[in-house]
């Protein structure tokens, strides 16, 4: 086994393959609370040797050792995996954000030149771009606020999750969607700003 490499910058192909292998170390089923009690140190040794052993180095060894070095090994490598994945969101959404931040003061400076044309590139960017990512970060990472201010973000991002595979523009009818605390109050129809 070799040592790991982190994933270059935050595009589709990076989100997919480090979703996928997260998937790959997810599957082999390992406890969540495996090494609840064990000293990260201790761990993360075990999995340091795991990962400059050869293979054939591995099967040497007594089975209790073996499955203790790959089980430390799968476990790091799925909480390496998940840090991945989480930077990678971050990077997504600050590029999203400085694009959004730009359009938007380039908005306010020609308001009436440039009428939808912050929403028309935000919609182009997700729907050739962006959501096509969405689908694995979803899948892969679990979100969580204790903040009750920023519960109908984490919603809306239920939402999403549940409805990845709906076609369409638009979400079922039974579905509410939270825009409060979540859409810009600038982006909201007049009904909605309270």
């Amino acid at each position: 086994m070799k040592p790991n490499r982190r994933p270059g910058k935050a595009g589709l192909n990076n989100v997919k393959q480090t979703a996928s292998r997260l998937e790959l170390a997810r599957q082999v089923g390992l406890p969540e609370n495996l090494f609840k009690c064990v000293p990260p140190k201790l761990s993360e040794r075990y999995a340091k040797r795991a990962a400059v052993e050869e293979p054939f180095e591995l099967r040497r060894h007594t089975e209790p050792l073996r499955a203790t070095l790959l089980a430390a090994y799968l476990h790091g490598r799925g909480e390496e995996l998940t840090d991945h994945l989480v930077d990678l969101l971050v990077e997504t959404i600050q590029k999203a954000s400085g694009k959004l931040k730009k359009l938007y003061r380039m908005t306010k400076a020609c308001v009436y030149m440039l009428n939808g044309m912050v929403r028309a590139s935000l919609q182009r960017s997700y729907r050739f771009h962006y959501r096509r990512m969405l689908p694995e970060l979803l899948n892969a990472l679990e979100f969580r606020c204790t903040n009750t201010k920023h519960q109908p973000v984490l919603q809306a991002l239920e939402i999403i999750r549940s409805n990845l595979n709906c076609k369409g523009r638009t979400y079922p009818k039974a579905v509410q969607v939270p825009l409060k605390g979540v859409v810009s109050a600038d982006w909201l129809p007049p009904g909605g700003r309270k």
